[in-house]
């Protein structure tokens, strides 16, 4: 019989506490108890924005394939999910959204401020190349100021 080293007794104890971990995350999701949109008091950040904001793909992913989930929400500052998202750059997080149909990429923040705009004002040149070959996206589209992204 072969002894396990340290090392792989740790490695197993990990991974039976990463897939308990898993377990109970999908059996939160999928309580009806649960409110999946429950937005922080300060401002109304839910996980779902919370995810996008961070760029969390993974995580996502996995909400986004709740139908219990607001995709859509916005967050008390005037930020929504999307816009956080090209906002922070993050590319790998807005091609999953521009692909639901539930997102509409030309919605502006309160100060009339879009997607696009916020992503050239930070440099984002990925998630701009995304965005400018979407046809939804109209370029032109000014803020509140009558600024345009270019």
């Amino acid at each position: 019989m072969k002894r396990m080293t340290q090392a792989g007794v740790m490695e197993r104890r990990k991974r039976k506490k990463e897939e308990e971990k898993k377990k109970k995350k999908k059996e939160l999701a999928s309580d009806p108890a649960v409110n999946v949109n429950w937005g922080d008091p300060d401002l109304g950040r839910t996980p779902f924005f919370r995810a996008c904001y961070s760029g969390k793909t993974k995580v996502v992913e996995y909400l986004m394939r709740n139908p219990l989930v607001d995709v859509i929400s916005q967050q008390n500052k005037g930020g929504f999910s999307f816009f956080v998202a090209c906002q922070n750059g993050h590319s790998e997080v807005v091609p999953l959204l521009l692909a639901d149909q539930r997102i509409d990429p030309c919605r502006a923040r309160d100060d009339g401020a879009t997607s696009l705009f916020m992503a050239c004002q930070f440099g984002h040149q990925e998630v701009i190349s995304l965005l400018l070959a979407d046809p939804r996206i109209d370029p032109n589209m000014a803020d509140d100021d009558g600024f345009t992204p270019f």
